[in-house]
């Protein structure tokens, strides 16, 4: 028996997606992922997805110590 999950945006791309990976109750698309780990360090959109990431995790700290 198969989950259907909710459509939920992208926390990378924005596009709402109903499968992909959840980090933190927030979801990460399968395109964006592949492209996470497929990114070298040195390229400028390894920066804005660290970002992103941080924010994420950031966000979830403020909220966990209310």
């Amino acid at each position: 028996m198969a989950l259907e999950m909710m459509e939920q945006n992208c926390l990378i791309c924005n596009h709402p997606h109903t499968v992909g990976i959840n980090v933190l109750e927030k979801r990460i698309c399968l395109k964006c992922e592949q492209e996470i780990v497929e990114t070298d360090w040195n390229d400028p959109k390894y920066d804005e997805y660290v970002a992103s990431l941080k924010k994420l995790w950031l966000g979830s700290q403020i909220s966990y110590d209310k």
